[in-house]
């Protein structure tokens, strides 16, 4: 059954499949158990966006288990599996994305949150620089409006937040 669902997502493709599982992740609180066993089965060649999406969906996957001790497993696991993909690729916003979703939820004795400020400020302005970075308009606003609601972005970032949206929305993106 969660390959079926995986499978027929509108492109394909295991990256189209998992951007929409990442935005439905408060829909089901295992949302992202259930992400991570589909990323196990795929092959790709973008090691380190791959990578990213599984150490996100591995730390984020803590909260499905009972055990203490898996949780904090699963947690440490993601989490180094995302700081793999940034020493890949420091600079790509989507890798930058997954880890700071992680930091934003990771509960504070986790002692990970040092990058939240940096990972919101370079995606803001990557997309300012490039509203098109991610080459899927639909998914840039659903980033926007994360960052917007989730990322505590200051008056500034936020008045960017919102011009960059208003400017999607206007040329009907």
């Amino acid at each position: 059954m969660l390959l079926l669902v995986f499978s027929m997502g509108s492109s394909g493709s295991w990256l189209a499949d998992a951007r929409d599982a990442f935005f439905q992740f408060g829909e089901s609180k295992c949302r992202s158990e259930k992400l991570y066993d589909y990323l196990i089965g795929v092959q790709t060649t973008d090691t380190a966006l791959y990578l990213a999406y599984k150490g996100m969906s591995r730390a984020s996957s803590a909260d499905c288990s009972f055990n203490p001790s898996t949780k904090l497993n699963r947690f440490r696991q993601g989490r180094n599996w995302l700081e793999e993909a940034i020493k890949m690729n420091p600079d790509h916003p989507e890798i930058r994305l997954m880890r700071l979703s992680v930091q934003l939820n990771a509960p504070f004795f986790l002692d990970y949150s040092a990058n939240i400020a940096d990972d919101r400020n370079q995606l803001i302005e990557l997309l300012v620089n490039d509203p098109g970075a991610f080459k899927d308009d639909d998914y840039t606003l659903k980033v926007l409006n994360f960052v917007e609601q989730s990322a505590r972005p200051t008056d500034a970032e936020m008045k960017q937040i919102k011009g960059l949206i208003n400017y999607l929305k206007k040329n009907g993106k």
